[in-house]
């Protein structure tokens, strides 16, 4: 982004202070036009996420992930405050130097999934934006508009930057992982179903069919 300041995302942060901060940065560099906060969340701080993720062993068999701490989500985003009439009077709770703050941004993550066609993994690219309002309390987050998706914050005012792109990749997730093209699938090695043959039995002489009328030749008719 240009004229754009740079800065890690703290792991868990407050809100209005990071805004605060984002706004005396930009105090002191007056062509900057906004400070944008990035970071890179491994996986293994996403449990839920992890646990859809696979990853290929050396034998190419398929296992739930062993997460490495250099895979992960990496993010980026800004912060500034959501101005919307009607908020400030919604409730007394919240205080003036509290105001609502948006966050902008966009994520990435390349997501190792199992491909339901063949069973194989497959490589996902997750490339997304995002918006988000952050909310102290369920009457301000039912107020805010259908476009913004609302983000409740803890009783201190903050919220940890891995749940919260935890919940946005999960949000994202193809609801069928697939290859892109057929071409990509490998049915090498897929567990079809096998019926077990009896050897003995497929030896055997084929059965004479019996005639169901021979018993009747045995039978003595009285002729008049």
């Amino acid at each position: 982004m240009a004229n754009s300041i740079f800065e890690e995302s703290p792991a868990r942060f407050n809100p209005v202070s990071l805004v605060r901060q984002a706004e005396f940065k930009l105090s002191l560099t007056p062509s900057a036009k906004r400070v944008v906060f990035r970071a890179d969340i491994p996986f293994d701080r996403m449990p839920r996420l992890a646990a859809l993720l696979i990853q290929e062993s050396n034998s190419g068999e398929i296992s739930s992930a062993s997460i490495s701490d250099e895979s992960g989500v990496s993010v980026e985003f800004s912060l500034e405050t959501y101005a919307r009439a009607g908020i400030e009077e919604l409730s007394d709770d919240i205080a003036r130097d509290a105001p609502t703050i948006e966050a902008r941004g966009k994520l990435s993550a390349g997501l190792l999934l199992q491909c339901q066609r063949c069973l194989h993994p497959c490589l996902y690219q997750m490339e997304e934006t995002f918006r988000l309002v952050f909310a102290t309390s369920e009457k301000v987050a039912d107020a805010m508009p259908d476009d913004l998706e609302p983000v409740m914050l803890d009783d201190e005012g903050c919220i940890s930057l891995a749940e919260m792109l935890e919940d946005e990749v999960l949000l994202h997730l193809p609801a069928v992982a697939r290859h892109q093209t057929e071409e990509e699938c490998s049915f090498e090695n897929i567990p079809f179903p096998q019926h077990k043959v009896d050897v003995d039995v497929m030896n055997e002489p084929p059965r004479r069919k019996e005639n169901p009328f021979a018993v009747l030749k045995d039978i003595k008719f009285d002729q008049h």
